[in-house]
C-alpha cells in the first residue's frame, strides 16, 4: 500500500496546531473537563451496537488526545483520560477532516508505526470527524478493537449516525455558550448605562433592573425582581 501524503506527520501537526482550531477548543471547554452523560450514552451505545472493545469521543489538542467520553467491554479496564499524540489514530481523522477506517492497522504503511498499534495493540479502528458549527474539526468519534475486523457498510452507517448525534450535542453546547456570552455582554452594557432600565414580562413583573434604575427607585435589584411596575 502506498503512503498517503495526507497522513504526513508534519502536515498533520501543522493542522492540529492551527491557532483558530486551538481557540475553538478553548472556547468550547471540551478539554480537561468533566464527563457528560449525553456523550457517555453515545459511546456506550456505539460499543454495544458495533460489539467492540472500546468506543471513544477523542478531542485532539496540539500535543495530546483527551478522552471526553469512553466505553469499554466489561472485561477491559478503563483507559487513561488522555494520551500523547504518538498513540493517536484520531489525529489523522482531525488532520484530514475525513473518516479513517482500518480493518488492520498492521497492514497500513503509516499506522503500523503508531504507538497505538505498536504498544497498545489496536488493530481495527473506525473514526469520524466531530466538527463545530463553524466547521472546525475538534476530534473523532471512534470505535476500536485489538482484533482485525472488516467494517461492513452497516457498521459504518451506524457509526456515522452516532457521530451525527455527538455533533448535535457539541453544537447544542455551542449555542448555550454563545447565549451565555451574549447575556454577559448585554448585562455589562446595561450596567454601564447612565439611564435607568427595567425589564418586565407580560404580567408586568420586573425581570431585571440595571444599577441606575435601582438608584433612582431606591430599591435593590433582588427586591425589584418579581414586583409589578405599579408596586415599584
Amino acid at each position: 500500500m502506498d503512503q498517503d501524503p495526507r497522513l504526513d506527520e508534519a502536515r498533520i501537526m501543522e493542522i492540529l496546531s492551527a491557532p483558530n482550531r486551538l481557540r475553538e477548543l478553548e472556547r468550547l471547554g471540551l478539554l480537561d473537563s468533566f464527563r457528560v452523560d449525553a456523550f457517555d450514552r453515545l459511546t456506550d451505545l456505539a460499543a454495544r451496537l458495533l460489539d467492540v472493545q472500546t468506543s471513544l469521543l477523542s478531542i485532539i489538542d496540539a500535543d495530546r488526545q483527551f478522552f471526553k467520553s469512553s466505553a469499554h467491554r466489561p472485561d477491559k479496564e478503563d483507559e487513561v483520560s488522555e494520551r500523547p499524540l504518538s498513540y493517536s489514530f484520531c489525529k489523522y481523522v482531525v488532520g484530514t477532516d475525513e473518516p479513517l477506517i482500518l480493518d488492520d492497522a498492521a497492514e497500513h504503511p503509516v499506522i503500523q508505526h503508531n504507538l497505538g498499534y505498536v504498544e497498545l495493540g489496536v488493530r481495527a479502528y473506525a473514526g469520524f470527524p466531530v466538527r463545530s458549527r463553524s466547521g472546525v474539526v475538534l476530534g473523532s468519534f471512534c470505535v476500536l478493537d485489538e482484533t482485525p475486523r472488516h467494517w461492513s457498510s452497516d457498521d459504518l452507517q451506524t457509526l456515522q449516525a452516532l457521530t451525527d448525534l455527538v455533533i448535535d450535542e457539541v453544537r447544542l453546547r455551542e449555542v448555550m455558550i454563545d447565549l451565555a456570552s451574549e447575556r454577559e455582554e448585554h448585562t455589562a452594557l446595561l450596567d454601564g448605562m447612565s439611564e435607568g432600565v427595567i425589564g418586565v414580562n407580560r404580567e408586568g413583573e420586573c425581570t431585571f433592573a440595571n444599577p441606575t434604575a435601582c438608584t433612582i427607585l431606591g430599591w435593590p435589584e433582588d427586591e425589584l425582581r418579581g414586583s409589578t411596575i405599579h408596586g415599584a
